[in-house]
């Protein structure tokens, strides 16, 4: 519920964040390196992230780990950038989103 208030993702003036990529290119093998922009809160910043991507079938998937660094979306609450004196209640800036997508034909 924390996470969904005003002092993080403000989930009722902002229900969607998106990523729109750019560019994909292959790093080898089924290695890719995704680029594009992110959007939280209404602010884009671009991102990119590594992903293997495999065929099965009719199903194309693409399974990776994307880092963000949320103070970079105006998400500030226990963030060492822009507080002092925080100590052991510091939270980090950066979290990751685990993902696995499938495209079927």
């Amino acid at each position: 519920g924390h996470l969904r208030s005003d002092d993080f993702f403000s989930v009722e003036k902002f229900p969607t964040s998106k990523l729109v990529l750019t560019k994909v290119e292959s790093k080898g093998g089924n290695k890719y390196l995704f680029k594009g922009n992110l959007t939280i809160k209404g602010i884009t910043n671009p991102a990119e992230f590594e992903a293997t991507v495999s065929k099965t079938g009719n199903s194309l998937s693409a399974e990776g780990t994307l880092v963000v660094d949320r103070s970079l979306y105006d998400v500030r609450y226990g963030s060492g950038k822009f507080f002092d004196n925080l100590g052991d209640k510091t939270i980090y800036d950066d979290f990751t989103l685990d993902f696995k997508v499938v495209a079927s034909k």
